[in-house]
C-alpha cells in the first residue's frame, strides 16, 4: 500500500469469521473495516491554531461574526 493511502487511515480491523460447531468450525471468510482520519476536522483544527480563524462576538448585533485571515507563506500578521 502506497504511503499516500496508510497516511490517510485511522484504523483497520480484520475479523474472521467460522460456522459450524466449536470442535469443527469451518473458515466462512473475513470482515475487514477501514475508518479514514477526518480530514476536515484536521484542517479547522490546523487553521485554528495558526490564527487563521477568529470569531468575535457583537453584542449590539446578537451574533457572531467570524473572520478568516489569510496570509502567504512565512509572513506574519500583525492582529495576532
Amino acid at each position: 500500500m502506497p504511503e499516500r493511502a496508510r497516511r490517510a487511515l485511522a484504523a483497520v480491523e480484520i475479523e474472521e469469521l467460522v460456522v459450524g460447531a466449536t470442535d469443527n468450525p469451518v473458515r466462512a471468510g473475513s470482515l475487514r473495516r477501514v475508518r479514514f482520519l477526518n480530514k476536515l476536522a484536521a484542517l479547522d483544527a490546523l487553521g485554528k491554531h495558526l490564527g487563521l480563524f477568529t470569531e468575535k462576538l457583537d453584542p449590539s448585533l446578537g451574533q457572531h461574526t467570524l473572520h478568516i485571515n489569510l496570509v502567504q507563506y512565512g509572513e506574519e500578521t500583525s492582529e495576532r
